[in-house]
């Protein structure tokens, strides 16, 4: 977890350096304030992943009281997705892996769906034993993150109480949700010929969130 810490506050100091761009009448003051810029930003990232590594520490102790340190097998994880989803029906059967090794277990199940030429693709994962690569993937929602251009749009988004991402490509038509569930399951849709995010995050919301809540 230390070196995805770094990693972010690399980025962060990118950013920081790419709009500082100053004032100060000596560079040398200049570079001073840069300098305390970017340590202030580098102890706040190390002290924020402090914390989310003594969180995930806990989740995994406690899993592990429970007897829970496996995925869920992906036929299980199959039977939370939808055989049909407002005028798409089921193209071909579900597909899914599994793969359980010591120290983690994760699992997928992907179903696609057809509307006439329109494709909708879903899938639901567990990181159960694998959380840290699911943070890895979502630590960047806590930073509120939004952007929307002539391009399209994308950004962070709360769905049923969690925190989820949204992308539109206005050129493509083409939308993406994703959204975590309690820092173990993770759930993609992606969908062409839309006119925005809001039908996949119907689909999203359709598979049953409080039932993943519980496990």
């Amino acid at each position: 977890m230390k070196k995805i810490s770094y990693y972010l506050a690399f980025s962060l100091l990118i950013i920081f350096s790419a709009c500082g761009g100053g004032t100060s009448e000596k560079e040398g003051e200049k570079t001073t304030d840069e300098n305390k810029k970017a340590g202030s930003v580098e102890e706040a990232v190390e002290e924020v992943g402090g914390k989310l590594t003594d969180a995930l520490n806990k989740i995994k102790a406690d899993r592990k009281k429970k007897g829970d340190t496996l995925a869920i097998p992906y036929k299980e994880l199959q039977k939370y997705l939808p055989k049909e989803l407002k005028g798409y029906t089921l193209a071909g059967e579900m597909k899914g892996q599994q793969m359980n090794m010591q120290g983690m277990s994760f699992s997928r199940a992907e179903a696609s769906y057809q509307k006439g030429d329109d494709r909708l693709d879903v899938s639901l994962n567990d990181y159960n034993q694998a959380f840290g690569l699911l943070q890895m993937l979502t630590m960047a929602w806590s930073m509120g993150i939004s952007e929307e251009n002539d391009n399209g749009k994308s950004g962070v988004i709360t769905l049923a109480g969690h925190k989820g991402w949204e992308e539109y490509s206005k050129s493509g038509k083409e939308a993406k949700v994703l959204l975590a569930i309690n820092e173990r399951f993770f759930i993609e849709a992606r969908a062409e010929n839309q006119s925005d995010t809001e039908f996949l995050k119907s689909v999203v919301q359709s598979i049953d969130l409080k039932e993943l809540e519980k496990k």
